[in-house]
């Protein structure tokens, strides 16, 4: 009997699949087409990975693909197997979960988060699917999870802040439990007057913003009270609103919180990014199970970008200006013009992973590179990683602690790089990761020759993607190695290529003035002398570096740091600081869009 209301279901499922098809938007019906058969390929590993005696399984994976089980109308046995898998797994006094079911050990209190993140869309669109056993036993270790949900979270850490408070929404909803419902309202609410006040702690990031939205657009699909979807619909317009705004020929570009792709800037955010109208925004390939949450929000019903938000990717050219923090000067620029863009972050203590000054020149097919800098003390400048152990992989990356002042096209910056500490950690070296399908790179105005030392110091790169160039003008560098360009990338990597600069000290800065933009007309020698004859002053009393600079017709620029290796940076001139709002382009500011959603007939940023 249980097998025959298995194959009703499923026909039901494939029917419903087929109308969805029918009826979806192109990038919903990509999503929906081909998600499917990797789903299966994962369940299917995850099955076997439970079979093997020294399978590594994590709560998560477990977790989600039983949800993704049930929404591809699959037997529903394999789903309470895996199901019950963690449930024997869970702490019966804490509610803890652990990251991994088996194959080793590792400590970490967002495993509580991610690995109850599907109980509550379990419960609430798929409770018909379950045995009665099943049911009870979810229901049991649901209310149980909420103990350890009930954990403070810092508000600023973007994506595990908002998983807690949509967990815990949609498990309070789905058990009846007010006190739960409450709470994930509470958090919301929270969360959303902090933006409202400086912004989103860990911005843009191609990878963490997909963690966002993978929350939020599952809490709309599922919550059912209206308010509570009104107010996961604001919060969804908001970010998109930031996801358009950055978007720019199928990528995000500008500065980037948390980027673990920091060649390319590429992310799961990909998979979300079809709502704004992006036909090239290529799916990623691998078979990573919580693909399931951009896949249920592909279905009808899901949350769709209001009219006009897909409008503010086409606004040319744009100024925009967000906050990440409370501290006046954590602010993030970002300058469109055409096919190139350049964004960077004011100062302030970020990871090492975050991409803190950007320029993306893009070009039509391909992946594109993004024009950075890469700080490592084990010369991994494509921000390769190493293991270490347990699964866990590093870069060697460290922080580049920049003070960086934009004024629309042109950027005055420093970074002042230590060592981190670790005994075994090499030399500092310092990447300025350079794209090598580039129709033209310069280096000291001369065409560039890879695999060689300069003869000189690096005074000036220049950059020619299709109509847009970049140069920089490198103003000091404190390295005590002579600078080469590199063409050593890996090959996750093989588009780009570097300049590098060493020195076998705990401590290096450097400096520089950049400017990107349309060409205009312009060639590269025209291109640089603009660098080589912006007013600058540069002012140094052995314990302050002051440097100051004037581009043509743009707001004058300064910047003051300590000389001390960690030193104070204090960003002093730089157009919208402290005054663009939480989100701007062009003057016109959209924090409210948190709480009254997208206002219909405010189309553009003007």
């Amino acid at each position: 009997m249980r097998n025959r209301r298995f194959l009703v279901l499923r026909r039901a499922a494939a029917l419903v699949l087929f109308l969805a098809l029918a009826q979806a938007p192109a990038w919903a019906h990509d999503l929906q087409a081909e998600l499917p058969p990797l789903f299966r390929q994962r369940i299917a590993d995850i099955e076997n990975r439970l079979a093997a005696p020294d399978g590594i399984l994590s709560a998560r994976d477990a977790s989600n693909a039983a949800l993704a089980q049930l929404a591809l109308g699959g037997d529903p046995g394999v789903a309470e197997a895996l199901l019950r898998q963690v449930f024997a797994a869970q702490d019966p006094e804490t509610g803890a979960l652990p990251w991994l079911l088996r194959g080793g050990e590792v400590k970490d209190d967002n495993a509580n988060e991610f690995g109850a993140q599907s109980w509550g869309p379990i419960l609430i669109g798929y409770r018909d699917r379950l045995s009665p056993a099943a049911k009870r036993e979810l229901e049991a270790h649901a209310r149980l999870a909420l103990r350890a949900l009930a954990r403070s979270v810092d508000v600023n850490y973007t994506n595990i802040y908002l998983m807690n408070a949509v967990d815990t929404l949609l498990i309070g909803q789905a058990l009846g439990d007010a006190q739960a419902l409450a709470r994930g309202r509470a958090l919301l609410d929270a969360w959303r007057s902090a933006v409202h006040d400086h912004g989103v702690a860990e911005f843009a990031s191609p990878t963490y913003y997909s963690t966002d939205l993978n929350s939020l657009t599952v809490a709309y699909r599922y919550a059912r009270d209206e308010r509570d979807r009104t107010t996961i619909r604001n919060i969804l317009d908001f970010f998109w609103v930031d996801l358009s705004l950055s978007l720019v020929n199928g990528k995000l570009v500008g500065a980037h919180s948390r980027d673990y792709d920091p060649i390319h800037g590429a992310g799961y955010i990909s998979l979300f990014l079809g709502n704004l109208g992006c036909g090239k925004c290529a799916l990623p390939v691998d078979q990573i199970i919580e693909k399931i949450y951009p896949y249920l929000n592909a279905l009808p019903g899901g949350y769709r970008a209001p009219p006009g938000i897909e409008a503010l990717n086409r606004v040319n050219p744009r100024w925009i200006l967000a906050r990440w923090g409370a501290d006046p000067a954590a602010v993030r620029s970002l300058y469109v013009d055409g096919g190139a863009a350049m964004g960077a972050t004011a100062q302030g203590n970020l990871s090492s992973t975050s991409k803190v000054f950007a320029i993306d020149l893009l070009r039509d097919d391909g992946p594109q590179v993004t024009i950075s800098f890469i700080a490592s003390e084990r010369d991994l400048g494509y921000g390769q990683t190493v293991p270490m152990g347990r699964g866990r992989r590093h870069s060697g990356a460290i922080g580049l602690n920049p003070v960086i002042a934009q004024s629309k096209d042109w950027a005055l910056g420093s970074f002042s790089v230590s060592k981190s500490g670790d005994p075994d950690a090499q030399p500092i070296s310092l990447s300025l990761i350079l794209p090598r399908y580039a129709n033209e790179i310069r280096v000291n105005g001369a065409p560039l020759a890879a695999d060689r030392r300069l003869n000189d110091d690096v005074r000036t790169i220049f950059v020619r993607v299709g109509r847009s160039c970049a140069a920089i003008r490198i103003l000091a560098a404190d390295a005590s190695q002579p600078a080469e360009v590199r063409d050593d990338a890996p090959q996750q990597a093989q588009e780009a290529m570097r300049v590098l600069w060493r020195t076998d000290r705990d401590h290096m800065q450097l400096s520089f003035l950049a400017h990107a933009a349309s060409c205009g007309g312009l060639g590269a020698a025209e291109w640089i002398a603009q660098l080589e004859t912006a007013p600058l002053a540069n002012r140094s009393d052995g314990a302050q570096m002051s440097l100051a600079a004037q581009a043509p017709g743009n707001a004058p620029m300064r910047i003051v740091r300590n000389a001390a290796p960690r030193g104070r940076a204090m960003l002093i001139d730089a157009p919208g600081r402290g005054a663009g709002g939480v989100l701007s382009a062009n003057g016109v500011d959209y924090a409210d869009v948190l709480y009254r959603g997208w206002p219909r007939g405010f189309e553009r940023a003007q």
